[in-house]
């Protein structure tokens, strides 16, 4: 039974990440590594099979392993946030929109930047 709940979450959790990717304010990494902790605890097929894809995987499996990402990836995230956010205060003129705008873009700035990175990493195990 709780096998096949995490198999049921994780699995949506993937069709969210996977929406994510067209969706430029919606994230896809967090549901991507929400998918791989529960598919680890599940199936080790799904979760190599998650691992394996080339878009998303490597991203995955260094969360996994380091509990840390690219600077590029963080980059993006950076980016993915926003843009949109800034677009949206063009487009948008309701000022309770933009403040929860505002507050979300920081808020999810905040954890990505708080995660650390693969480069700082493998300097601290280098060392």
């Amino acid at each position: 039974m709780k096998r096949a709940l995490f198999i049921v979450v994780g699995t949506i959790a993937v069709g969210l990440g996977v929406i994510g990717i067209f969706l430029p304010i919606f994230p896809q990494t967090p549901f991507f590594i929400l998918a791989a902790i529960c598919y680890v605890r599940s199936s080790e097929r799904m979760y190599n099979w998650l691992i394996s894809r080339k878009f998303f995987g490597e991203h995955v499996e260094n969360f996994m392993k380091h509990r840390a990402i690219c600077k590029k990836a963080k980059t993006a995230m950076y980016f993915t946030i926003w843009i949109p956010v800034i677009i949206s205060f063009i487009v948008f003129d309701i000022l309770y929109l933009r403040i929860i705008l505002l507050f979300a873009g920081l808020i999810m700035t905040f954890v990505i930047h708080k995660i650390k990175t693969i480069e700082d990493v493998k300097g601290s195990n280098e060392e």
